[in-house]
């Protein structure tokens, strides 16, 4: 019986550790989109005021650095994520 009740209580921590890494993986997905949209229209400003703009060569470039890397972050992010859930 006692077996029986530690596999339950197994399988219930296991549940709710998954749904807790699901809701933090969205949150954080939440996040990353919003960093990404705040980069984008940085750089759309930029772009119509054109010399009027405030930013410099190397933040115009930092901005765009991150815009175009910010998938591939993700990417290895979520893989370390995920092998450290794994273990």
């Amino acid at each position: 019986m006692n077996i029986f009740f530690t596999h339950i209580e197994t399988l219930v921590y296991t549940v709710a550790l998954t749904l807790k890494m699901n809701s933090m993986t969205i949150y954080m997905q939440s996040l990353r989109n919003k960093a990404r949209r705040n980069v984008a229209l940085k750089l759309s400003e930029h772009r119509a005021l054109g010399t009027l703009s405030k930013l410099s060569v190397f933040e115009v470039a930092a901005l765009m650095d991150k815009l175009r890397n910010s998938g591939k972050l993700e990417e290895d992010q979520d893989c370390v994520f995920l092998s450290l859930a794994m273990n």
